[in-house]
């Protein structure tokens, strides 16, 4: 089963990893949700998906917003249909020597890649 006229809802998809899978979604022919906080950055994934012929849309969230998965399956579902794929590809992290790492930042990190996405 291949992903074409697929609703594929990648997060994290403004910059790195998530914006190279959405694009190729997008060349695969999936319809795309981009979501990330970046507006700018998330309409340039936008735009490269539609020029090539794909079908995008941008929505907003974020990690921390403990509505914003609801929100964003709604908005998705009411511009693209049913998401039929998800890859959760939002993470943040801080480049810090391990030297210096802390219980607090861990829980922070913890907080935001582990627990977020899922409440």
């Amino acid at each position: 089963m291949g992903v074409k006229q697929r609703v594929a809802l990648v997060t994290g998809a403004t910059s790195g990893i998530g914006a190279c899978i959405a694009r190729r979604f997008g060349e695969c022919g999936a319809r795309v949700a981009v979501a990330g906080r970046n507006r700018e950055r998330g309409m340039e994934v936008v735009e490269t998906i539609q020029r090539s012929g794909g079908q995008a849309m941008f929505v907003a969230h974020e990690q921390e917003d403990e509505q914003a998965p609801t929100q964003i399956i709604t908005a998705v579902e009411e511009t693209l249909g049913p998401v039929e794929i998800l890859v959760h590809s939002a993470g943040w992290s801080i480049f810090e020597s391990t030297t210096d790492a802390t219980p607090a930042l861990f829980d922070i990190i913890f907080q935001r890649n582990v627990r977020e996405p899922i409440f």
